[in-house]
């Protein structure tokens, strides 16, 4: 399932960006990571119909992108990102500025619980990036069973992902006992579908790798039983929503094109198993 690449987003994202003050230039040029914003828009949001919202997502996107990419040699200025937002001072970096901007525009589409929640997700996976620079190398006590899900929470922003599946017109209430296990199908589906990728760049600091470790077990026995936690959620998941037709229609709209996303992505190399 490869969705076809919307360039007329791509564009709007470029002027956008330009718009917003990006560097497009250089080593910390957004440009190259625009495409992977605008291909998690245009599929596993596709069901959204606010032109405005697909905007947001793909640039949000490319910015997440950006910051993974980017800072794995120079942690300094991520590590002052957080402090910086809070007291509302500029960063070094421009593009850091423009991101910043970025989040304390979202109480301007969503209401302020929901928007609330999605700038926390965002703040805890910058801390995420100093983190996993922190404790590079650690040995992972065999004890530690939790310890790969919660700092895979923190690195996701899947709150803010599984938040942005659902039209503002419908209430929190209607669907926020969902998100949990939105959370874990987020971070299942994305750890299982980007191991291949992982594999072919020798990571070795990714859950899967962690998981195998804590519990002593080859990591390629790892994806399977995450495979399966995500198909149980999928189902509870369905279940919590059945009583409001909307939440389920964008649920299910959302977890199809989730998958989409990585297959149509160049990013995660699944063209290079699937053949296309």
């Amino acid at each position: 399932m490869v969705e076809p690449y919307d360039l007329g987003l791509q564009q709007e994202c470029y002027e956008e960006a330009v718009k917003r003050g990006c560097i497009m230039t250089g080593k910390f040029s957004l440009l190259p990571h625009i495409p992977g914003g605008v291909v998690m828009a245009a599929t596993a949001y596709k069901h959204l119909k606010s032109t405005e919202t697909h905007l947001l997502i793909a640039l949000y996107t490319a910015f997440l992108i950006f910051l993974d990419d980017t800072f794995h040699e120079d942690m300094d200025e991520v590590a002052e990102f957080n402090s910086r937002f809070i007291t509302n001072k500029p960063n070094e970096i421009p593009n850091l500025n423009v991101f910043a901007e970025l989040l304390r525009d979202l109480p301007k589409y969503f209401n302020t619980i929901v928007a609330n929640i999605m700038v926390t997700s965002t703040l805890n996976l910058v801390t995420a990036l100093s983190l996993e620079q922190e404790i590079g190398g650690m040995k992972v006590s065999p004890s530690a069973h939790s310890f790969p899900t919660f700092s895979r929470t923190m690195s996701g922003a899947s709150e803010c992902y599984a938040l942005f599946a659902f039209p503002q017109t419908i209430p929190v209430s209607k669907y926020v006992q969902a998100l949990p296990d939105m959370v874990t199908y987020i971070n299942n589906g994305n750890d299982v579908l980007s191991f291949y990728k992982e594999e072919c760049a020798k990571e070795t600091c990714n859950r899967v790798s962690v998981l195998a470790q804590c519990n002593a077990i080859t990591k390629y026995n790892v994806p399977q039983g995450l495979a399966d936690e995500a198909a149980s959620c999928h189902l509870r998941i369905c279940d919590i929503l059945s009583d409001d037709a909307e939440s389920l229609n964008a649920y299910n709209q959302f977890a199809k094109g989730y998958i989409g996303f990585h297959t149509s992505s160049k990013r995660y190399k699944l063209n290079e198993l699937l053949g296309n």
